[in-house]
């Protein structure tokens, strides 16, 4: 009884860090011998029909013991995960949830970030070197979780360019943000070169976006043409001394020679 009043672990599941959740809980049931409630080959004890009293008693024992690990597991959520999964009847149920929703091991993004906090970690002014260490051996740990140790030469290739890619998309700068998270958000990693094709053509969009079309040209040169000087008075022609405009009031010129109503003159 005391053991249901503890934590089963200190990490929170918050939807990005999955498989240090799962590792962590894995080794905290089976130090309770809970485990089988998460195991998909363990179920329920069998009923017959009509069930026998020994087996109903054992099935109630085990929704007991099943009930306990629901609520440690929805106990170790963010309100924002344990709201997507607190309906689920079974501690198996809620386990192979969390997993569909949050255990994709293809999550590029979570990898590129991870990979980018290992290599710009620095040791920050009065930090321990031992805080340091522990943070950069944390990361590493992290980073195994999605790439797990292999010796098969195709994985080792694939992760080399993966590595290439990320490094690619990290050099560029912030005003390709919605570029890069768009490949890092694909089902599939595209190669390196499909990569940089694509991030060619947004740079070729951007250009084409920023030309002026030709009538947009023609109307404000138009604009800035036919803005009047409103301290300009034009000289009073010898001929038309003596004569004023009707518009703006000032002499030597008629309105139908009037600048302010004809810039083009």
């Amino acid at each position: 009884m005391s053991q249901s009043h503890e934590k089963l672990t200190g990490v929170m599941l918050d939807g990005r860090n999955y498989h240090v959740w799962a590792r962590q809980v894995i080794f905290s049931l089976s130090g309770r011998e809970k485990s089988e409630h998460i195991d998909p080959e363990n179920k329920a004890p069998k009923q017959s029909n009509p069930p026998t009293e020994p087996e109903k008693r054992a099935l109630a024992r085990w929704k007991v013991s099943d009930h306990t690990v629901i609520t440690w597991l929805l106990a170790t959520m963010e309100p924002k995960v344990s709201e997507l999964l607190s309906f689920k009847d079974t501690a198996l149920e809620i386990w192979q949830r969390a997993e569909q929703l949050y255990g994709h091991r293809k999550n590029y993004s979570h990898i590129y970030q991870i990979q980018r906090d290992y290599q710009q970690a620095k040791q920050q002014q009065g930090q321990p070197t031992m805080e340091l260490y522990g943070y950069l051996q944390k990361k590493k740990d992290e980073l195994r979780v999605y790439q797990p140790p292999t010796t098969d030469l195709a994985e080792i290739q694939k992760r080399e360019e993966q590595d290439d890619i990320f490094q690619f998309l990290a050099s560029l700068d912030s005003t390709y943000e919605a570029v890069r998270s768009q490949i890092l958000l694909l089902a599939e990693l595209p190669t390196l070169d499909e990569v940089a094709a694509m991030v060619d053509r947004e740079e070729t969009r951007r250009a084409v976006m920023v030309v002026q079309s030709p009538e947009k040209t023609e109307t404000k040169a138009f604009s800035v043409t036919a803005r009047p000087n409103p301290t300009y008075r034009p000289e009073v022609r010898g001929d038309q001394a003596g004569v004023k405009c009707d518009h703006c009031r000032r002499e030597g010129h008629r309105k139908d020679q009037c600048w302010f109503l004809h810039p083009h003159l």
